[in-house]
């Protein structure tokens, strides 16, 4: 024989009605991501995007979103336009190799790669290069030719 557990009414109805919610809680869920699987998610070809290593995190940064990268020996900081400053360990040549079909990354210096899309002002007297969020870099004689042409 077994024994049958008694349930308060009160109860029952309660956990019938909390079963009825999340029954209709998952049609619904389910329904919102058949939408989301039918609507079509923009692609982005791999010239336009860079995976960093960012304090223990894989990071895709569009490269229309770097300013510039400013290196210092085995390190480099990308200036992104919304002001945000990340080191990376990896030195502005690996950067380069990593640009070669990317026409907009120059190199101007020996401690900076700049983004021309993002330039503002350039002054060739001084060699300064303003830029969107407040960036300033500089690029040297030898290397103004990369670009102003």
């Amino acid at each position: 024989m077994t024994a049958v557990r008694h349930i308060p009414v009160g109860e029952y109805l309660a956990l019938q009605s909390e079963l009825q919610r999340l029954q209709d809680k998952i049609l619904e869920l389910e329904s919102q991501l058949q939408m989301a699987q039918k609507q079509t998610i923009p692609t982005v070809s791999k010239k336009e995007l860079v995976i960093i290593h960012h304090k223990g995190i894989k990071r895709m940064l569009q490269i229309r979103d770097i300013c510039a990268i400013k290196g210092d020996s085995n390190y480099s900081t990308i200036l992104l336009r919304n002001g945000e400053k990340i080191l990376v360990t990896r030195t502005l040549k690996d950067w380069m190799l990593e640009f070669t079909e990317v026409d907009k990354m120059k190199r101007v210096h020996k401690s900076y790669i700049v983004n021309i899309e993002n330039i503002l002002t350039y002054k060739v007297s001084t060699g300064e290069i303003s830029m969107e969020g407040g960036i300033v870099a500089y690029s040297s004689s030898k290397l103004k030719s990369g670009l102003l042409g």
